[in-house]
């Protein structure tokens, strides 16, 4: 839980008065799950778009989901309360770049006089941490986030850098790969986000493809001829 006893009341009030904007409330127009008799329940608490995709937002998204939802059934049996009481939902039909939004109970009973949720209470709690505090909710997992963003797009890089090089076999490309894989983690720490640049990708596999082929090639003239003595 992240120290809700900090967050002052009206700063609840303010998130739950976003049950008046559709914009952020579910069930409404927005979510394509509106009729005209519900009344909203669930605000948005967090985000994130697939296309462009900030890693933070999507990060803390997944961090907080689980959060929210262990907060949400803390004390009861099963899942049942977190399955009602937070809702994820992917708004691609609604919202181009697949936008993801979590939504969250905001009052017992969908009823303002019971109180908030304890789901609604730590939301809140993790999203003020996130703005003003710290912006990830979990360092470790926004890094493993971007260690599978990296590694995703360095293939990728790598597999276009191969299509130059037509006539190399596959165990070429491998040793070539492994014999450049110091120099392209480094481009890691040159980009931000995950991303790689494919110019430099293409540099670096082209200088240890030159290495590789001239490793062959002193090999082969170093080897001795068969029927002729070694000199010592």
């Amino acid at each position: 839980m992240r120290r809700q006893s900090k967050i002052p009341n009206e700063t609840f009030r303010e998130y739950a008065a976003l049950l008046e904007n559709a914009n952020y409330a579910y069930p409404s127009w927005r979510t394509s799950y509106y009729g005209d008799d519900d009344d909203a329940t669930h605000v948005e608490m967090f985000s994130y778009t697939e296309y462009p995709t900030s890693l933070g937002d999507k990060s803390n998204f997944r961090v907080a989901r689980d959060l929210i939802r262990c907060a949400a059934d803390e004390g009861y049996e099963g899942t049942k309360r977190s399955q009602a009481q937070v809702i994820e939902i992917d708004g691609s039909p609604v919202h181009y770049g697949s936008a993801y939004s979590l939504y969250v109970q905001v009052y017992e009973h969908g009823k303002k006089r019971k109180g908030y949720t304890a789901a609604f209470r730590e939301a809140v709690a993790l999203a003020e941490y996130a703005k003003y505090e710290y912006p990830f909710l979990d360092e470790s997992d926004h890094g493993e986030l971007e260690d599978e963003v990296f590694n995703e797009n360095l293939e990728g890089a790598l597999d276009e850098a191969c299509r130059e090089y037509p006539d190399d076999t596959d165990e070429d490309r491998a040793a070539i790969t492994e014999h450049a894989l110091d120099d392209l983690y480094e481009l890691k720490y040159q980009e931000s986000e995950g991303e790689v640049s494919w110019i430099r990708s293409a540099e670096i596999y082209a200088e240890h493809r030159d290495a590789h082929f001239c490793a062959l090639a002193n090999e082969h003239m170093n080897a001795p001829i068969e029927g002729q003595l070694a000199l010592v």
